[in-house]
Formats: structure tokens, C-alpha cells, sequence
């Protein structure tokens, strides 16, 4: 995540200034429950996105957990909001929109929340422990 996380905040920022529209933006964060955990992956969220875990292939790989039916819900409405509206907030999710000064964004889990993400002090935090060079 850290890796990506200089070049995605510099095209968030440069969107946002580039336009009239709010920016949001969103971390998929869920550890799939099966083989011990797997983090997320570049794509992962897409299952969620289309509402497909009932899918049987789908299912296998999820784990047909609660939470992710859960966490579907919520990521399928977030997208459909944003494709009628051009806001993805939903009742008892609000997503605030990107700034460079307020860098907000949704984290997806099986505790979904709108959070301040400061990817540099994470990064800068990881590089001096030499876990990370940005």
C-alpha cells in the first residue's frame, strides 16, 4: 500500500485541483478468512463492488464469511451513490471528499470508516525504520 500511496495522493491532489467535482478516495483493507488470512489485492475489491459473493467461485475464495456479505452491502451502495449522485456517503457512512490538506479517505474492512490517512507519515515512519523507502 505504502509504495503506491506518494504517487496515488499526488494524483488525487492534482484531480482535485484540476476540477470542480469532490474527489474521494478508498483503501480496501479486508483480510479474506481463508488460509489463515489473505490481505487484500490489486482487484479484490471488485467481488464487492458487483455484489458477487454469492458467486460459487467467488464464495471459495472469500471464505462466504458474514463480514464480507456485510462489507459487500457496503461497498456496492458506496459505488451505486456515486454513480447516481457523484457521492458515495450512505446512511451511517458518511466518505468525505479527498483534499490535499484533509486527505480523507474510506477504509474498507469489516470496520468500514472514513479516516485522515497521512500516507507520508506512514511512509516516513517505515523508511526510518528502513522497512521502506518511498
Amino acid at each position: 500500500m505504502l509504495y503506491f500511496a506518494p504517487p496515488t495522493t499526488r494524483a488525487l491532489a492534482a484531480k482535485r485541483e484540476a476540477g470542480k467535482a469532490p474527489v474521494y478516495n478508498y483503501l480496501f483493507a479486508y483480510e479474506y478468512p481463508v488460509d489463515g488470512g489473505i490481505t487484500a489485492f490489486h482487484t479484490s475489491e471488485l467481488a464487492f463492488v458487483f455484489h458477487n459473493l454469492h458467486e460459487p467461485q467467488v464464495r471459495i475464495s472469500t471464505g462466504d464469511a458474514p463480514a464480507g456479505y456485510a462489507l459487500q452491502d457496503k461497498v456496492s451502495r458506496a459505488w451505486i451513490n456515486f454513480a447516481r449522485t457523484g457521492n458515495p456517503s450512505q446512511p451511517g457512512l458518511e466518505w468525505k471528499p479527498f483534499t490535499q490538506s484533509d486527505p480523507q479517505s474510506m477504509l474498507f474492512d469489516t470496520l468500514s470508516e472514513n479516516r485522515n490517512l497521512h500516507y507520508e507519515k506512514f511512509a516516513s515512519l517505515l523508511a526510518d525504520q528502513g522497512a521502506f523507502r518511498p
